[in-house]
């Protein structure tokens, strides 16, 4: 869990309590049915006897890279957005001094600006969160599909060469390769299924700070609580199969 923390509970914690599971239902319901209804596309063009169906199919597996990438900006976007808007709201409930909305709320960017900035709002360590590894690899696959070839790719791939199974690197190699292509960037329903858990994880852990609070609360809903952290967890913390 996170250090100890003297938690004092706002209005814009009970609103961000359902964060977690808006994003788990654009998994359930969008990813995953469309997703699905690519690979029957696929094994329907895979039977079809005509000519175009032929070369459909051969064009199929870029059409599910590119699907994929773009869910990956989906989720990475409705998290950021409820990012800032958890912070937003949490000034609005209790201003902070040297917190400015325009400046620091709005411009500030993920890593030690944001950081920083969750530390004057709420008193917590955003890196100490058990979910930041996976968040941040979000943050940087994001940025490596809203960009496509370039620099965020190859900051993409210094961190996470193994989304590039298609590129081969040998252990006396101190340069990235001269042709890293953004097209070979695998993403799997898997990552996708993984970060979505990541946010889940990062706002129940939010939610579990006010954990004391739940003393006049059925016992049964502070057990859930942990349970669903422990699957969340387990989640978060395995290596995807790429």
């Amino acid at each position: 869990m996170l250090e100890p923390y003297n938690w004092e509970v706002l209005p814009s914690d009970i609103r961000a309590a359902t964060n977690g599971s808006a994003v788990a239902e654009y998994l359930a319901h969008v990813v995953m049915p469309s997703i699905a209804a690519l690979e029957q596309r696929r094994h329907d063009l895979a039977l079809a006897d005509d000519p175009g169906s032929k070369f459909a199919l051969a064009d199929h597996p870029q059409l599910v890279k590119r699907t994929h990438k773009t869910f990956c900006l989906a989720i990475h976007s409705l998290y950021e957005q409820q990012l800032r808007s958890y912070l937003h709201l949490c000034t609005w409930d209790y201003p902070v001094e040297s917190v400015t909305r325009r400046h620091q709320l709005e411009k500030s960017t993920w890593g030690k600006e944001l950081n920083a900035l969750f530390f004057k709002v709420r008193g917590l360590k955003l890196d100490g969160f058990a979910s930041y590894p996976v968040l941040t690899q979000l943050n940087l696959m994001a940025n490596a599909c809203r960009h496509g070839e370039g620099s965020s790719a190859r900051s993409l791939y210094e961190a996470h060469p193994e989304l590039w199974p298609s590129i081969k690197r040998f252990q006396w190699e101190d340069e990235l390769p001269k042709m890293l292509s953004f097209q070979s960037l695998e993403i799997t329903l898997e990552q996708l299924a993984q970060y979505a858990d990541a946010i889940s994880l990062f706002w129940l852990d939010l939610q579990c700070q006010r954990i004391e609070d739940f003393a006049d609360e059925p016992s049964a809903y502070v057990s859930f609580l942990r349970e669903k952290r422990v699957s969340l967890l387990a989640s978060v913390t395995r290596s995807p199969r790429i």
